[in-house]
C-alpha cells in the first residue's frame, strides 16, 4: 500500500494477538467479511489474511492483556524515513 504523500514507507502487516485467537479471528471474519487461514510453515502457528496489500495475523497471546500488538511497515531506505 503505497501512502498518497511522498513517503517512503508503506503499511505492510498487522499482528493482534489475544488468549483468544479463535473469537478475534470469528469476529474480523464477520467484519471484514474475509476468511483467514491458519498457518503453521513459520514460527508460531496464527491466522493470517490479506487485505489488498496489508496482512492481519492473528496470533495467541498466553496473557489476558495483549501485551505486543503492532504494525509493520515497508520503507525504501531506512536513512531516508529517519532523515524525513
Amino acid at each position: 500500500m503505497t501512502l498518497p504523500h511522498k513517503s517512503s514507507a508503506a503499511l505492510e502487516f498487522i499482528v493482534l494477538r489475544s488468549p483468544f485467537p479463535e473469537r478475534l479471528k470469528s469476529f474480523y471474519e464477520s467484519l471484514l467479511e474475509v476468511t483467514f487461514e491458519y498457518h503453521t510453515d513459520h514460527c508460531t502457528h496464527h491466522y493470517a489474511v490479506p487485505l489488498g496489500d496489508v496482512v492481519i495475523e492473528i496470533y495467541e497471546s498466553k496473557s489476558a492483556v495483549p501485551v505486543r500488538d503492532g504494525i509493520g511497515l515497508r520503507v525504501e531506505s531506512i536513512k531516508a524515513a529517519i532523515e524525513h
